[in-house]
């Protein structure tokens, strides 16, 4: 493919001297790329255009990675890294914790200190209690008892 820009063109150089792409994928775009043709400074892109455009490079491997099952990718990351390869910057997705459900029990005595209908669910995890919106969470208390009016209240105004 041949590149689009002379800033496109510099960053396939510099990736490359950094070790972030292979040295083929450069010497292949400079062959496609026409020798007389005059490239614009920067070329305006979509942000799709922009991830088929850049070939392999860092954010191409990332759109890859990230569409991998979890376990599929910790392997593919530990066979990376015991092969010495460079690895791209990822940000792992933070995994929600597990609620379990609470009783009745509880419930009613969370009920009957913040009153019936709050605006917030209630639920516990291994750590205790937390109060919750679709936004926010507070942290964990030993019971529900325990959890505060203003914490309650705060999440309430998240939702």
């Amino acid at each position: 493919m041949p590149f689009k820009s002379k800033s496109q063109r510099r960053f396939f150089h510099a990736a490359a001297d950094r070790g972030e792409m292979p040295r083929s994928t450069v010497r292949r775009w400079e062959k496609e790329t026409p020798k007389g043709k005059k490239l614009p400074e920067k070329v305006a892109a979509s942000a799709g255009d922009r991830a088929d455009d850049m070939g392999d490079s860092r954010l191409r491997a990332i759109m890859r990675l990230m569409k991998m099952k979890p376990e599929v990718r910790k392997r593919y990351l530990a066979d990376m890294a015991a092969n010495n390869h460079q690895l791209p910057m990822i940000l792992e997705p933070k995994t929600a914790a597990q609620k379990e459900p609470v009783s009745g029990k509880e419930r009613e005595e969370f009920y009957q200190k913040h009153g019936r209908n709050p605006g917030c669910s209630l639920a516990r995890d291994k750590d205790g209690y937390f109060v919750y919106t679709h936004r926010a969470r507070s942290k964990s208390y030993p019971r529900p008892s325990a959890i505060p009016a203003d914490r309650v209240k705060f999440i309430e105004s998240t939702g």
